[in-house]
């Protein structure tokens, strides 16, 4: 259990990464930086939304930036973790 709080630990590394995946910015959130956690989840956020709603002419660069968005969350969280070391 204690590999689980330690700073820079391989496991909360993944359950960071692997959150901010599922929904961008709860890794930064468990991270403690909550301005990039507010600001991860917005621009997501915002970028599924002009895709659900299918804008013409912007959902295909909305699905593209909702997917950056995941990805660029996801290998941050993982990465501020890993440098707590």
């Amino acid at each position: 259990m204690d590999s689980l709080v330690k700073p820079g630990s391989t496991t909360r590394a993944l359950l960071s990464g692997m959150g901010s995946f599922v929904l961008p910015g709860i890794g930064q959130a468990l991270n403690g930086k909550i301005d990039q956690a507010l600001g991860m989840a917005t621009v997501w956020s915002g970028a599924t939304l002009v895709w659900y709603l299918g804008v013409p002419g912007l959902a295909p660069i909305a699905w593209v930036v909702a997917g950056a968005t995941m990805f660029y969350s996801a290998v941050d969280a993982y990465r501020t973790v890993r440098k707590q070391r």
